[in-house]
C-alpha cells in the first residue's frame, strides 16, 4: 500500500521528520510557546489498540507503532504553525519509548492509555492513522491513503474537551498465499465515561487544571469514510 498523504497530515508528518534525534514531542513543545496560553485548547481521553495473548499474562499489539493524527482545520499559515494532536501506541521501540499502559485488558484483548492533547483552539479533525513496523528498515500502512479522515470536533480554546475512547483498530489478514497477516481497521470511536475525566486531566499541563471539561460525542457516522466506525 503506497503512502500519500494531504497538505495538512504532511504537516503532522513533517513535525516527526524534522524532530531528527529530539522527540516529537520536544519539537512539538518548541511550537507550542509561541501560542499564547489564551489560544490553546486541551483534548483528553483514552487511546487503546487491539492486542493479541502472547501468554496468559501479556496482550501484544499487531503493529510496532500504532498512530493517530488530528489537528486543527483551518489551514496554517505555514507548517510550523500546525500543532497537531499525536497518538501513539508503541514497543520495540529502539529508544526504549515503548507505551506504557493504564489498562490491559486480558478478556476484551485491548490495552489504553489516558492522553491529553495541546492544540491550538478551534475545530479540529482525524486525518490519519498509520500502522508500523520497524523490522527491515519499515513498512506498513496510511489509513486512508490520501485525504482526511474526516471525524471532526471542536475543541476551543481555553477548555478542556473530552472526546471519549478512540482505538486505532486492528484485525486478521492473508497475504497472496493465504498467510495469516495483521491488517488495518481504521479509527473506532465511543463516547467513553466520565469516570475517565480525573486520570486524563491528570496527563494535561498545570495550565489546564481548573478549567472548564466539557465532552464531546464523536459522531463516527459524520465522516462518512468506511474507516471510521463505532467502538466494538
Amino acid at each position: 500500500m503506497k503512502i500519500r498523504s494531504s497538505r495538512v497530515f504532511s504537516a503532522a508528518l513533517a513535525l516527526v521528520a524534522v524532530s531528527g534525534c529530539t522527540p516529537y514531542t520536544q519539537v512539538k513543545q518548541q511550537r507550542l510557546e509561541a501560542v499564547p496560553l489564551s489560544e490553546r485548547g486541551y483534548v483528553i481521553g483514552r487511546y487503546g489498540v487491539d492486542c493479541w495473548h502472547k501468554s496468559q499474562t501479556k496482550c501484544q499489539q499487531s503493529f510496532n507503532a500504532l498512530t493517530t493524527y488530528f489537528g486543527q482545520v483551518e489551514q496554517p499559515a505555514t507548517p510550523d504553525d500546525y500543532i497537531p494532536g499525536i497518538l501513539k501506541a508503541e514497543f520495540g521501540s529502539i529508544t526504549g519509548n515503548d507505551t506504557e499502559w493504564d489498562i490491559v485488558d486480558m478478556q476484551s484483548r485491548q490495552r489504553w492509555f489516558y492522553f491529553c492533547e495541546v492544540v491550538r483552539g478551534g475545530e479540529q479533525q482525524f486525518n490519519a492513522i498509520r500502522y508500523w513496523n520497524y523490522a527491515g528498515g519499515g513498512s506498513g500502512y496510511q489509513v486512508p491513503n490520501e485525504g482526511t479522515l474526516g471525524l471532526r470536533f471542536d475543541a476551543p480554546a481555553g477548555v478542556v474537551t473530552y472526546i471519549g475512547w478512540i482505538k486505532a483498530a486492528t484485525g486478521d489478514g492473508r497475504n497472496f498465499v493465504g498467510m495469516r497477516l495483521p491488517s488495518p481497521l481504521g479509527l473506532q470511536v465511543g463516547e467513553g465515561t466520565e469516570d475517565d475525566y480525573e486520570q486524563a486531566l491528570q496527563r494535561c499541563p498545570g495550565e489546564a487544571q481548573g478549567l472548564e471539561v466539557r465532552r464531546v460525542v464523536l459522531d463516527a457516522a459524520s465522516a462518512r469514510h468506511p474507516m471510521v466506525g463505532v467502538l466494538r
